[in-house]
């Protein structure tokens, strides 16, 4: 039981030490107007923290 115990501890482990964020996050939407229509074309987008 103790050998199974440890065992299971360790690979609890293993798989926290080994875990990760991701590196990008794929989004998409689409932009509409204050009419909820949805543009076309280029936009220019601004973020602001």
């Amino acid at each position: 039981m103790k050998k199974i115990f440890t065992i299971s501890l360790f690979l609890i482990f293993n798989a926290v030490l080994f875990a990760q964020i991701p590196g990008l996050i794929s989004y998409q939407g689409y932009i509409t107007d204050a009419n909820n229509i949805p543009r076309s074309g280029n936009v220019i987008i601004t973020f602001i923290n």
